[in-house]
């Protein structure tokens, strides 16, 4: 979605963020966070071809296209390290009773989401008492 000349890493540079998910607390709310995730960490879109992310998505679209009817060039998913961060932030609000808010450009319930967004949605489904807004 988002043309930059130097790339996801230089729109991110650009905006002054140093990862692409990230945590927002806001200030004098000890109740509340927020999840930014990105939702195109493996994607053939933003990244150059020789990149890992490339690649991985590349090979992820090759084994699955003929499994899955949404397995195409312009659809994009969340890897492993980003899962295990949502897990590690979730774990930690729910420990410390903080209500979470998160963000995505995808889908994130099974409800709503496609296959390649079924992980991610299995994960939030694990903290009690979440619902979509």
């Amino acid at each position: 979605c988002i043309r930059h000349p130097g790339g996801k890493q230089g729109f991110m540079a650009h905006i002054g963020i140093k990862e692409p998910y990230y945590v927002i607390t806001p200030n004098n709310c000890n109740e509340l966070t927020f999840l930014i995730l990105d939702g195109t960490d493996l994607s053939v879109k933003g990244y150059p071809p020789s990149s890992h992310n490339f690649q991985k998505a590349e090979k992820w679209l090759q084994a699955h296209s003929s499994i899955y009817t949404h397995a195409l060039d312009w659809n994009a998913g969340i890897d492993t390290p980003q899962i295990e961060w949502l897990t590690a932030q979730l774990d930690e609000a729910q420990r410390n009773q903080k209500r979470v808010v998160i963000f995505c450009h995808f889908p994130l319930f099974v409800e709503a989401a496609s296959n390649v967004r079924y992980v991610v949605g299995l994960v939030i489904m694990k903290v009690p008492n979440i619902s979509p807004l």
